[in-house]
């Protein structure tokens, strides 16, 4: 035999330390550990980057965005990104919903105007300003999971503030009101005529009382003569087809311009009565066979909004859906820039909503077209439908 051959191929083999596998498994771990604390930062970084923004959906016509800094209005769109500074003002027979990231919305009537006064941060805690130059809105306020949202509304007089729970706030020339839905809400009531607002009272208002205000009483208020801040509200909403929509007693019919609500209560199906039949003979009941079988729903997911092919002025928009049946472990969002698919970090398995941002700074929102295609994969593996939204953006 070859020596070279017999030292290449017949050497000794050497004892596997026990030691050298055990540190490996131990850089295994700790590589593991790093990993998962950089993308929980990471999920943490993304989740902070949005606090401060609102996502502004049309339910119903349409209305205008006026960007801070700007005089001049742009037409609304559905998932457009709402920041500190900007103004919404809603069109006639037209319903806009603003959503803040722990799920708080701010729902606009027709003809109103509201400006995103200010976002601040203590600490875990927020504080959310909105500015009711004029109209009506629809509060619902969440709690936070990580911290405390403080959500103000300001008035001509009323700086209306919450936590958690709902109430109907509206201002105009003539009068300007507060009404409790649910939960309790703080009320100052404020004197804004000096060089700085001056607080004059502080109330309550609970479920079933409202804060109203005409001209006549504004006057007496401001003139720091007794006047009654907090009354039983009665019945003065019972026909408001605005706040039953709010509160799930009406339906929106369709989004298009001037159509309007559906009351659920009114809906009235008549039906032909039956014809009168003799009485058929008693028999003895039969046994019922219960089958039961198990129903595998397809997993389905929808995308609300914003509808495909919406152009946008902004360099940010948020995509948002539903899983609809099914249920979904892991979703996807494929972006045309770069063809990679990018899985929801903030989502998890059993959620029925996702939300996805695109922003330029992201690196995953262009100038011009851009096409998202939404997929959803069950425990197995298997995927749903996919949802392709196209963007347009125009900045």
């Amino acid at each position: 035999m070859n020596y070279s051959y017999y030292r290449r191929y017949n050497k000794p083999q050497k004892k596997q330390s026990g030691f050298a596998s055990f540190f490996w498994f131990v850089i295994f771990l700790v590589v593991i550990a790093l990993g998962t604390k950089l993308l929980v930062g990471a999920m943490g970084n993304i989740k902070e980057e949005h606090r401060d923004e609102a996502v502004l959906t049309i339910n119903k016509g349409g209305a205008e965005l006026t960007l801070w800094g700007n005089t001049e209005g742009i037409e609304a769109s559905s998932s457009q990104i709402v920041f500190e500074g900007d103004t919404i003002t809603t069109n006639a027979s037209s319903y806009v919903t603003l959503k803040f990231y722990n799920g708080t919305e701010v729902r606009m009537d027709e003809n109103t105007r509201l400006i995103f006064e200010s976002f601040e941060m203590d600490g875990s805690d927020d504080f959310v300003n909105l500015d009711l130059v004029k109209g009506r809105i629809f509060v619902k306020n969440m709690p936070n999971e990580t911290g405390v949202m403080e959500l103000t509304v300001s008035t001509d007089i009323m700086d209306i503030m919450s936590y958690s729970g709902a109430y109907l706030a509206s201002n105009s020339k003539n009068e300007e009101s507060m009404y409790g839905i649910d939960g309790q809400t703080t009320v100052k009531y404020m004197d804004r005529g000096g060089v700085e607002d001056v607080q004059v009272e502080e109330q309550k208002v609970g479920v079933g009382m409202k804060s109203y205000f005409d001209l006549t009483k504004e006057e007496s208020f401001l003139a720091r003569n007794s006047v009654s801040l907090v009354e039983d509200a009665g019945d003065d909403l019972s026909d408001d087809i605005f706040l039953k929509w709010n509160v799930g007693l009406a339906a929106l019919q369709s989004t298009a311009v001037g159509e309007e609500l559906v009351n659920e209560e009114e809906i009235e199906v008549e039906s032909e009565p039956e014809p009168e039949s003799e009485p058929e003979p008693e028999s003895e009941p039969e046994e019922e066979v219960s089958v039961e079988e198990e129903v595998n729903e397809p997993l389905q997911i929808v995308v609300d909004s914003p509808a495909s092919g919406t152009t946008i002025a902004k360099d940010a928009i948020a995509i948002e859906g539903r899983v609809v049946s099914g249920n979904a472990t892991k979703i996807t969002v494929t972006w045309s820039g770069d063809g990679a698919a990018y899985p929801l970090g903030l989502f998890s398995a059993g959620d029925s909503a996702f939300r996805y941002v695109a922003d330029i700074e992201y690196k995953n929102f262009a100038l011009g077209q851009n096409t998202y295609t939404i997929t959803a994969y069950d425990v197995d593996g298997n995927a749903s439908n996919s949802v392709v939204v196209v963007v347009n953006a125009d900045f």
